[in-house]
């Protein structure tokens, strides 16, 4: 049960820091897409003061494709981060589910225990009131064989005493 709740935690722990990995690499590339922007604009602002459409046109085209691919990037990163959310979510619903099942199980042996310590307690008991039977059988047996003795001697008494009268 231990190590059913360890491991849980240690994937929930890479999950983790798989969705940081994820959140500063969709940052990174934020920034990088940030500064493509304001390098399309510096040489949009550059290109006409110095009047080179041609190149500058080339130039924003290469740009724009390279915004593209940042995009594209971004998305596939957001994605993955949305995944890695998602799979954390399903991985802490599971961690709630084996817990559960831990306590019912610690419930049931918790009962198991009461239960194993009531029997031994009647068996004790049990045990006891057997060995008391016992001890007055045998109290009761004594009893009676000093009787019969008694009986014995009384009998043998009345016979003499018979004999002796004839």
């Amino acid at each position: 049960g231990q190590q059913a709740g360890g491991q849980g935690d240690g994937e929930i722990g890479m999950l983790r820091a798989r969705l940081d990995r994820e959140k500063m690499n969709r940052n990174s590339l934020e920034e990088e897409l940030g500064r493509a922007r304001q390098e399309v604009y510096e040489l949009t602002a550059a290109a006409e003061k110095e009047g080179q459409t041609g190149v500058l046109r080339e130039r924003l085209q290469r740009e724009a494709q390279g915004r593209r691919q940042l995009e594209e990037e971004l998305r596939a990163v957001r994605e993955e981060a949305s995944f890695a959310a998602s799979r954390l979510d399903i991985e802490s619903e599971a961690r709630g589910d084996l817990e559960a099942e831990l306590n019912d199980t610690k419930q049931e042996l918790s009962k198991s225990r009461m239960d194993y310590q009531d029997a031994a307690q009647a068996l004790n008991k049990a045990s006891k009131e057997q060995r008391e039977a016992k001890q007055r059988e045998d109290e009761a047996r004594k009893e009676a064989e000093g009787l019969r003795k008694g009986a014995e001697e009384a009998r043998r008494q009345a016979e003499e005493g018979v004999r002796a009268a004839e």
